[in-house]
């Protein structure tokens, strides 16, 4: 979680059929995350990842002008969604400007981070 207080922006990158629709419900990186990345959407069990991110996504109330992190689908030997991806940054970086909203947002995952660090 230390990642959570230096970086700009946190991409969690996840795979179909590595466990990692349970290990992301039971990491708290549902929280931390800014872009979902579903790589190797090609595979078994992408759909099935991609909807558990976003179950787990609903799950959280979202207020007018507050960032949901988006799920991007990609196949890097292909490149299909890196252009997705790419604009999912844009967007993100735009939204979190100095002085924005999301601003206060990334100054309480800094503390978040801390806290879980030291707790």
């Amino acid at each position: 979680m230390e990642i959570v207080r230096t970086a700009d922006i946190s991409i969690v990158t996840l795979v179909p059929g590595a466990g990692d629709d349970v290990q992301a419900l039971k990491a708290g990186i549902m929280e931390i995350a800014d872009v979902f990345v579903v790589k190797q959407i090609d595979r078994d069990g992408a759909d099935r990842l991609v909807s558990a991110v976003e179950s787990n996504l609903s799950l959280h109330e979202y207020g007018p002008g507050q960032w949901r992190p988006p799920i991007v689908r990609t196949v890097a030997t292909t490149g299909e969604g890196v252009p997705e991806l790419v604009e999912a940054i844009r967007r993100f970086r735009e939204h979190s400007q100095p002085g924005s909203r999301r601003d206060g947002e990334r100054a309480a995952r800094r503390e978040f981070g801390s806290s879980s660090r030291t707790g």
